[in-house]
């Protein structure tokens, strides 16, 4: 889920990488593919370009805004029925008690 930056190094999470002897097992060619990506330019544009067409991103960008949100995960459901699995990366979790559903950083 891509979302605008907000200074904060939520998607430097990628300890997995090193020790994903599980996670290696599912998709080998995927898993070097991503071990190879330089922490200091992990970006959504770079995962991309490594990825290749092989791999298809949503990369439109998710608000705060209640409305927009509900947009934009209908949208997200049309073009994921497209294909047959689908990596879905919530950063920090689906709901957070501390922050309403439709305020700021929610």
């Amino acid at each position: 889920m891509l979302t605008d930056y907000d200074g904060r190094n939520d998607g430097n999470k990628l300890d997995y990488l090193k020790n994903g002897k599980n996670e290696s097992q599912l998709n080998p060619e995927l898993f070097e593919k991503l071990k190879s990506i330089d922490k200091k330019n992990c970006g959504i544009e770079s995962v991309q370009e490594l990825l290749g067409d092989k791999y298809n991103f949503y990369s439109e960008p998710l608000y705060d805004n209640k409305e927009r949100r509900m947009n934009y995960f209908d949208a997200l459901l049309l073009e994921a029925k497209k294909v047959g699995l689908v990596f879905f990366d919530p950063d920090n979790g689906i709901e957070v008690k501390s922050v309403k559903y439709g305020n700021r950083n929610s």
